[in-house]
């Protein structure tokens, strides 16, 4: 339920249903818009987006740039992706937990202008200390605690 997830991310209820009906996260079928006090349900596979949600949201970033960065995560861990690609293996690689992991959002005027993928701390803060207006998720803490 919306609650449950609200509870886990850190989120509120209004959050999570905001979230769903723009569609940054996914409800059980059959449990989406069944009318006045019928609650949507949730699998626990949804954590790792709704997660990312709660994260970026309190930044003000707007739910349509929210909703197409999850989505975006969401296509790169799909395991029917052809190929290997650098990112579609980044994104499991660091979701699993096998590496150190950071996703970087450049943030200009509350929109995501472009996002990194970094598994090198180092380089990392290079690149921050030379821009400005970067939006840091470190994958362990924010996301990782919700993959099965």
């Amino acid at each position: 339920m919306a609650q449950a997830v609200a509870d886990a991310v850190g989120a509120t209820k209004r959050q999570v249903q905001l979230w769903s009906d723009a569609g940054a996260i996914q409800c059980l079928p059959g449990t989406d818009r069944q009318g006045r006090g019928r609650q949507r349900k949730y699998a626990r596979s949804e954590l790792p987006f709704a997660a990312m949600a709660a994260f970026l949201a309190r930044y003000q970033i707007p739910i349509g740039m929210i909703r197409a960065w999850t989505h975006f995560t969401r296509m790169q861990l799909a395991s029917d992706i052809p190929g290997p690609g650098p990112k579609a293996d980044w994104y499991r690689r660091a979701f699993r937990g096998e590496v150190e992991s950071y996703m970087m959002f450049g943030a200009a005027e509350g929109h995501i202008t472009g996002s990194y993928m970094w598994t090198d701390r180092k380089k990392m803060i290079e690149h921050i200390t030379h821009s400005s207006g970067q939006i840091v998720l470190n994958v362990p803490k924010v996301i990782r605690p919700f993959v099965e």
